[in-house]
């Protein structure tokens, strides 16, 4: 057969065949053979049991199934697993404390969850219902403290964050103009609301109004101001001096070929990992895939996880100067985009100067930026 894994589900016989002749008559009337071996009294074939019945001059010798020992061993040890699965997942043996309480709080809080577990060695086993200690929880903390409790696996998890309440200052209002925060030639703009104050090619520097909600009223010195907020973009040309150092040779991390595997299986609060020991690897990066045969649960008591370690190991690059040269206009936007929030596109990059030093060479650079400069 073409799956021989699909084969072994097949309940098969072995058979004591007298002559050769005989099991390749088997075969001409399109018995399936499965295994054949030399005998004193003859040949032993291997045959599915539904074809036996049509052989039964043929002595059966013994019977070969995986559902017999399936049903003896491998059966009670599935349900005693999900039965263990069940009593860990509605049984608790220990509860954890999270949330941003310090050490001292956490203390206070132990001492107000200990009357509610019965403790037998490193075991906590819970006495009270979840509600009444929730209940008591809340009126002990003042109601800037959110609390949660829920079950995870067979551990009682609480959640206990301390939230102080923020003052906020009600007098704060909201900025009616847009500034200018570089100096540079107005491009373009793209304004939701309010009165635009620059057009396109005028030059404008650092803290002049672009966009504004305030109005001048024609022939007096009133300034009545718009209901409304500015909101918008004004994009100019800026210019910017740079200086770039590129190093001729630096260190990469990269993948090898090799990797590991683990399986991690999880029962309640215990981890069982296979095969033991600790990863060969000084550097590596670690994928896991999730097996959950209880997915539909909120806490699953039981799953499996396969574990793939990657080795990383360092190379060294070098760059020529014809390689740093060429990517000069990369490595100087990258270094802005740590810089600049908003969106930019590098116009114009000029070199102005240029050192050849023994490890680096250092650039540097005219550039003309378009960006937004509203603030």
């Amino acid at each position: 057969m073409k799956n021989k894994w699909l084969s072994q589900l097949i309940p098969k016989v072995e058979i004591l065949v007298p002559t050769l002749m005989e099991v390749n008559e088997l075969r001409r009337r399109g018995v399936q053979v499965y295994g054949m071996k030399k005998y004193e009294e003859g040949y032993l074939v291997i045959i599915s049991r539904r074809a036996s019945h049509r052989f039964e001059q043929y002595v059966v010798r013994r019977t070969l199934s995986i559902y017999r020992p399936f049903l003896k061993i491998g059966a009670p040890i599935l349900v005693i697993c999900v039965l263990l699965m069940i009593t860990m997942n509605s049984i608790t043996i220990n509860y954890k404390i999270n949330g941003n309480l310090n050490t001292k709080e956490v203390e206070e809080l132990n001492e107000l969850l200990e009357p509610h577990f019965y403790n037998v060695g490193p075991f906590a086993f819970l006495k009270t219902d979840t509600e009444i200690i929730n209940a008591q929880l809340h009126e002990y903390y003042n109601e800037f403290v959110w609390i949660n409790i829920y079950r995870k696996g067979t551990d009682i998890v609480f959640d206990v964050y301390d939230m102080p309440g923020v003052e906020r200052n009600e007098d704060l209002s909201l900025s009616d103009t847009l500034y200018a925060k570089k100096s540079g030639v107005v491009q373009g703009y793209n304004v939701e609301s309010c009165r635009v104050l620059v057009e396109r090619n005028q030059f404008v520097k650092v803290g002049d109004p672009l966009v504004t909600c305030n109005v001048e009223q024609p022939y007096t010195n009133e300034v009545i101001p718009i209901d409304d907020k500015p909101i918008g973009e004004v994009y100019a040309d800026t210019w910017y001096e740079v200086t770039v150092t590129a190093q001729k040779n630096y260190v990469e991390e990269t993948f090898t070929t090799k990797k590991e595997e683990r399986l991690v299986i999880h029962l309640g609060n215990w981890e069982l990992k296979f095969p033991f020991g600790d990863i060969s690897f000084e550097k590596f990066e670690e994928r896991s895939k999730k097996i959950d045969p209880f997915f539909f649960m909120d806490e699953s008591p039981f799953y499996i996880e396969k574990k793939h370690y990657y080795e990383k190991s360092d190379i060294i690059i070098t760059n020529t100067y014809e390689d740093i040269k060429a990517n000069l206009h990369i490595w100087i936007e990258n270094s802005f985009k740590q810089q600049i929030d908003d969106e930019f596109t590098i116009k114009k990059l000029e070199i102005i100067s240029e050192e050849d030093r023994e490890n680096e060479i250092v650039f540097k650079c005219h550039l003309t930026l378009y960006e937004n400069i509203a603030n």
